[in-house]
């Protein structure tokens, strides 16, 4: 679980970097592919699990990078002052699955084993 935290931490990391996100979600299920070969060894296990991963995270970038381009749009717009007590947050239908995948990264070692 560990591990999986600090692979979501550099795939989230590489949203700030000039890399191409996906290959970081594609780094991640490399890297779930060779950790499964290694302990389970089996190469069909260890493609689905490596695939799932990769797909999870790929996911996971695009929900994010779907939440950013809302807010650059909202943020063109004319500003509208109001007071601070009728501010709300606006609630984005891109939440839901991005938790879920998340979610799944975190824990989906417990799925597996």
């Amino acid at each position: 679980m560990l591990l999986n935290l600090i692979l979501l931490v550099v795939l989230f990391g590489t949203q700030k970097k000039k890399w191409n996100p996906y290959v970081a979600a594609l780094v991640l299920g490399l890297i779930k592919f060779a950790i499964y070969l290694i302990v389970s060894k089996n190469l069909l296990w260890a493609v689905i699990v490596g695939s799932g991963f990769a797909a999870l995270g790929s996911a996971m970038v695009y929900f994010l990078k779907r939440l950013d381009k809302s807010e650059d749009q909202d943020a063109n717009a004319a500003p509208v002052y109001k007071p601070l007590d009728s501010q709300t947050i606006k609630f984005r239908w891109e939440y839901i699955p991005l938790v879920v995948a998340v979610l799944a990264i975190l824990l989906g070692e417990m799925l597996f084993l």
